[in-house]
């Protein structure tokens, strides 16, 4: 599933992980992508009702809307990919994330099939929290932060609204739990 051209970049065992999650989460779809993706409704189906009452702008509310598209299309099986990657490799997948996003230049730049590498990033914490290696996440997170630093890009504005850490951390619960079931 390593789509092509793209296999020179996988330089370590982790993202091979990734990949192979791809299986998975396709042949284990009731149970992986079919609760994730009822989790990520609920939760843009919710904030656009709070939208409205609170009388948010058209732009707001076409925001949410734009992003809920992104997290149902293709967004949801690279989060969850990743966090079945993490939930077989543990930090290691974490490690193996921060060296490739190291090449890739923007970590908040998402595109139409991929999630920005920093909100990859905070899926994959969720992930090694859940399993009890919050140890190895804050350390990922301050080489993370360390990264950030040396990148001159900024976070855009809107970027919390479209990678809400509470949404990601509701995937990660229910990803990690059909994997312990799987």
């Amino acid at each position: 599933m390593t789509p092509q051209g793209q296999a020179s970049e996988l330089l370590a065992l982790p993202d091979l992980y990734h990949e192979l999650a791809h299986l998975v989460v396709y042949r284990e779809r009731p149970v992986l992508e079919v609760p994730v993706l009822a989790i990520i409704h609920k939760y843009f189906a919710d904030a656009l009702r709070k939208g409205r009452q609170k009388g948010s702008g058209q732009t707001v509310l076409d925001a949410i809307a734009k992003n809920s598209t992104l997290w149902t299309s293709l967004w949801h099986v690279e989060f969850a990919c990743d966090m079945v990657a993490t939930y077989w490799c543990g930090p290691a997948y974490g490690l193996a994330n921060l060296r490739l996003s190291a090449t890739r230049g923007d970590p908040y730049q998402d595109s139409g099939t991929h999630p920005a590498d920093d909100a990859r990033k905070v899926g994959i914490e969720c992930i090694l929290k859940l399993a009890g290696e919050s140890a190895a996440a804050n350390e990922i997170d301050r080489m993370w932060q360390d990264l950030k630093r040396l990148s001159p890009s900024v976070q855009p504005g809107g970027y919390t609204m479209r990678y809400p850490v509470q949404l990601l951390e509701k995937v990660a619960q229910c990803v990690y739990q059909e994997c312990a079931g799987l």
